[in-house]
């Protein structure tokens, strides 16, 4: 899954289509959390929610995917 988190940033980044419980369905959703940096939730074919934080505010890198539930 390729994002980028502010207009501008380049390149593309990869996030793996894979997450905790198996391959991403639907679309992805993305929001900043209280320290601004971006989030990006997915459902997992498993049913659970996971997401993958940015590590820091203005990183151009995401850590790995976590299970939420």
């Amino acid at each position: 899954m390729a994002h980028r988190f502010l207009p501008g940033d380049e390149p593309w980044r990869e996030l793996p289509a894979t997450g905790p419980g198996g391959t991403i369905t639907g679309a992805p959703a993305a929001a900043f959390d209280a320290l601004g940096r971006a989030v990006i939730a997915v459902l997992g074919a498993d049913g659970r929610l996971a997401a993958a934080r940015q590590l820091a505010q203005g990183s151009p890198e995401s850590g790995p995917w976590t299970s939420l539930g």
